[in-house]
């Protein structure tokens, strides 16, 4: 990335909120789908499992196209890219909540992953631009704050919304952010620091090469511990605390808000300290939690665990963020997508060992121990240090 512009450098931290808050809508988008589904479902006369299907859809096109569109949205400046991005974000939800059937549904979330894909690493790869090197990690941790906040938020806003009006009511809301967002990157930012472009094929020769490829599969491993057991957390909080209702619902949100603060207390440590060490001790706490929640028995005892559990989960973002952001310096933007892919790839790995284990037919307060053997794997790949430093492949920006 290019240094930031005068004008950036007055109010570097203002601009990197205002993406902050794009990240917002965009993960609200995401959470408040998965919030509505069983009512989505009844609406659409299909089953609740097909219209799940409208989140693996979100979920594949992102893992795809970010790291494509990160590489050719380099040709371009950063602040239409982004305009684009949540134009597509809008589109998309617009055409969600308009869907009167499955397929069109399925197509619209298309829509919205595109966008979403285009948005976030080009949002990231700024955000850590403008304030430099040695404040990256906050910076990161803020934007992506800013998706984890949805994680809070978007199941309540789902559920609440469509039990006042409709689900359709919800996405809505969710096309409503994305214009508040597009109108604070228009008027909240100046000129934001613009991307080199890469080659597709150096964005695939990246993601190949072992420096890579190692820290990648971390990512991959931690969320798929973390997501395992969350994409089940219903069935786990109601076999172990019998939560179910506003009490589910409450502690739905503590996890929310765990999640939130994980991530930006992850960010100043990883200034301060190596991302390496704080990464180790994020997964290593994390697995410790998940190993805790099945001897959950009382709610009183479940907030602060639950609070934990998803601090644990998101505070490793960061600190992977930069170690990806370090295989390829000139390239954070790039760098940063395959990041996301990954994350996403981690997400669908996780949703799909927490089905196996239990339809196998194991009890479901007995899957954070497979969660945290995960974890525990995650770990261990990430004591191996990547030897050497990819190369990747420049282009002069058009």
């Amino acid at each position: 990335m290019r240094a930031s512009t005068p004008d950036d450098a007055g109010h570097p931290w203002r601009a990197v909120v205002v993406l902050a808050f794009g990240a917002f809508a965009v993960g609200t988008g995401l959470f408040a789908l998965s919030g509505v589904l069983p009512e989505a479902a009844r609406d659409l006369d299909v089953s609740t499992a097909a219209v799940g299907q409208a989140v693996t859809v979100f979920a594949v096109v992102y893992a795809v196209g970010a790291p494509l569109l990160a590489a050719l949205a380099g040709r371009f400046a950063l602040k239409p890219v982004l305009l684009v991005a949540l134009v597509l974000l809008v589109v998309g939800n617009l055409l969600t909540a308009a869907a009167p059937d499955l397929p069109l549904l399925l197509a619209s979330r298309v829509v919205a992953a595109l966008g979403a894909a285009l948005y976030t690493p080009a949002a990231l790869g700024a955000a850590a631009a403008l304030v430099g090197p040695d404040r990256a990690g906050a910076a990161l941790a803020v934007v992506q704050g800013g998706l984890n906040g949805a994680l809070a938020v978007g199941v309540p806003i789902g559920l609440g919304i469509s039990g006042l009006s409709t689900w359709r009511s919800a996405l809505l809301v969710v096309a409503v952010l994305g214009v508040l967002a597009a109108v604070g990157v228009a008027v909240g930012t100046r000129s934001l620091p613009r991307a080199r472009a890469v080659r597709p094929a150096a964005v695939l020769a990246l993601a190949r090469s072992g420096p890579a490829l190692l820290v990648l599969l971390v990512t991959v491993l931690v969320v798929a511990a973390g997501i395992s057991a969350y994409t089940y957390v219903s069935e786990i909080l109601g076999a172990t605390v019998h939560a179910s209702g506003a009490a589910l619902l409450l502690l739905l949100i503590v996890y929310g808000l765990g999640a939130f603060g994980g991530t930006l207390a992850a960010g100043p440590l990883v200034d301060r300290f190596a991302p390496r060490g704080v990464l180790l001790a994020t997964i290593a706490l994390q697995a410790v939690v998940l190993a805790l929640v099945p001897v959950l028995r009382t709610p009183l005892v479940a907030i602060p665990l639950v609070l934990l559990w998803g601090a644990t989960f998101t505070a490793s973002t960061p600190p992977q963020q930069v170690r990806v952001i370090e295989l390829a310096p000139d390239s954070p933007t790039v760098a940063v997508s395959l990041n996301s892919s990954s994350i996403y790839a981690g997400q669908g790995l996780g949703a799909v060992i927490g089905g196996l284990v239990l339809g196998s037919g194991l009890a479901a307060s007995s899957l954070p121990f497979v969660s945290a053997g995960i974890a525990v794997v995650g770990l261990l790949v990430a004591l191996v240090r990547p030897r050497a430093r990819p190369d990747v492949a420049e282009v002069p920006a058009a």
